[in-house]
């Protein structure tokens, strides 16, 4: 028996193109019980090693910032050049942000503004907390949804999968769709919250699955 494996890294073309509306389907149009997760992340070049740190609150579309997440990456020397270090911020984003951002990416040169303008803000907070740091940072970029749209089709631009809710119940996709054979479903829009370690565990959910089919033993 040949058997068939497909794999996607985002949930919305799959089910548009491949399997016929139903629970799955229908969750991710319905935000107010299921929401996804939002984020724009910036990227920096720091010329020294940097830490976690409060930040000066500022604003993206209708909503003020007073908090930022980083992920430093001192431990991946081939991340940056000798003598640098590259962190990134994410800024959490909501619903009405991304049709925010659809707006905007309609007019190019104002959506790399706001891209920048974002940018530098986060530059200036950073070096408002700490001044030994100023002139040392190097502005790489900022994603935005319509980034991890454009690059990764992702619905809404996404990056991770449901945000659990109050009214939200919690779910698990099986990786199979009826009416389709030997299609095995793998990723984080399978289980909430997503993510990479998700993604692995619905993979190796998949293969557990195909040893059973094929009567083998699944080996750890």
């Amino acid at each position: 028996m040949e058997i068939k494996k497909y794999s996607k890294a985002d949930e919305a073309l799959l089910f548009d193109m491949l399997v016929d509306e139903g629970d799955q389907y229908k969750i991710i149009r319905w935000p107010q019980k299921f929401a996804l997760h939002w984020a724009l992340r910036a990227g920096w070049m720091v010329f020294r090693e940097a830490c976690a740190f409060p930040i000066t609150p500022f604003k993206v579309n209708e909503t003020w910032i007073d908090m930022l997440t980083i992920t430093h990456y001192s431990h991946e020397p081939d991340f940056a050049p000798y003598g640098h270090t590259l962190i990134t911020c994410s800024i959490n984003q909501f619903y009405s942000d991304y049709d925010a951002w659809h707006a905007l990416f309609q007019d190019p040169g104002a959506y790399r503004r706001e891209k920048l303008r974002i940018g530098q803000e986060v530059v200036m907070s950073i070096e408002t907390r700490f001044p030994h740091m100023k002139g040392k940072l190097k502005l790489l970029d900022v994603a935005t949804p319509k980034t991890f749209e454009r690059y990764c089709n992702a619905y809404r631009g996404a990056f991770m999968s449901f945000l659990p809710t109050i009214d939200g119940k919690m779910m698990a996709h099986t990786g199979r769709s009826k009416g389709l054979q030997n299609i095995f479903l793998s990723g984080q829009w399978l289980q909430p919250p997503g993510g990479l370690p998700v993604a692995l565990i619905t993979g190796k959910d998949t293969i557990m699955r195909l040893c059973k089919m094929r009567k083998q033993p699944f080996i750890y």
